[in-house]
This record gives C-alpha cells, structure tokens and sequence, in this order.
C-alpha cells in the first residue's frame, strides 16, 4: 500500500471522487443533489492509497474551524474494503491534520471523531 499527498487537482483523486458520487446516487438518490454543493471545492489536504499503483482509496480534509479540521471525500473501491485502506487514509490525514496545528477532526456525515492531542 502506497500513500501519495497531493491535492484535489489529482487525477486519480477526480476519478475516485466521481465513482463516490456514482456510489452516493445508488444509496442517497435525490438527496445526493443537496450534498453535491458541498463537495465542489478546491481542497489542498488529499491523500490517494494506491495498490499495486492503481488507486483504490481517498481521503481529505480542509479547515472547519481554526482547530477543527473536516474530513472530506473518504472512499475506497467497493471491490477493496475490508483491507484496512480506509483506516490507513483515515489515520494519515489526522496526523497530517496534526502537522497543520488542527486539534480535531469532525466528519459531518453523522459521526464525530476526535483526535487525541497527545
């Protein structure tokens, strides 16, 4: 498993982003529409998984608030999960996130992590 850091101009990240929306449309149906103004942003903080150099998984997260930082776009490739890749991603931003002086982390989809600021 290879980690790449870049951002949301990323190839790869564009596609991985477009098969989620393909994926939000199966499970949200129309709602999908509202959430899609959301997601059209520019964001400097990506990360890309790549397996045997084919990207599998995604991950980002920008400013919240000033010490609140929102992970964004998590997918992995249905055919992948259950390997750990969204963990991996998910650990590397926090700790990124860390890097960048961010103190939490939220993800607005229902659930609320938290970083410990060991």
């Amino acid at each position: 498993m290879k980690l790449l850091k870049t951002n949301s101009n990323h190839p790869d990240f564009q596609k991985l982003t477009q098969l989620f929306d393909d994926y939000l449309v199966e499970i949200d149906g129309d709602e999908k529409d509202f959430f899609a103004q959301y997601n059209q942003i520019y964001i400097d903080n990506v990360i890309v998984c790549y397996e045997d150099e084919i990207a599998v998984g995604c991950g980002a997260f920008k400013e919240y608030e000033p010490t609140v930082a929102e992970i964004k776009r998590m997918f992995v490739l249905p055919e992948k999960r259950g390997k750990g890749i969204a963990s991996t991603v998910l650990n590397t931003l926090e700790i990124w996130a860390k890097e960048n002086g961010f103190q939490q982390a939220i993800l607005i989809s229902q659930c609320i992590l938290q970083m410990t600021c060991n």
